[in-house]
């Protein structure tokens, strides 16, 4: 999947401004692209994770893909004991 959304990155161009900064649009399209991303990985994962799932799409803002997965292995590591 990380292939695939690199080769998606790769395609799509974020603008930004003249100036060399980075644009409200562009942080705007920015975050845009890592939701759809983290959504789309959250979708992918085994649906016996589905109750974690849930909380995580309700958390706003999204969290970064480091926490998801640190909630999810936490998620895991309690159904193991």
């Amino acid at each position: 999947m990380k292939k695939l959304w690199d080769d998606y990155s790769s395609l799509i161009n974020i603008p930004t401004c003249s100036y060399g900064g980075k644009s409200q649009s562009f942080t705007t399209v920015h975050d845009l692209v890592q939701e759809q991303q983290i959504i789309q990985f959250l979708m992918g994962i085994n649906e016996a994770y589905k109750t974690i799932r849930g909380k995580i799409l309700m958390m706003k803002p999204f969290p970064d893909i480091d926490k998801i997965y640190n909630l999810l292995l936490q998620e895991e590591n309690l159904r193991v004991l």
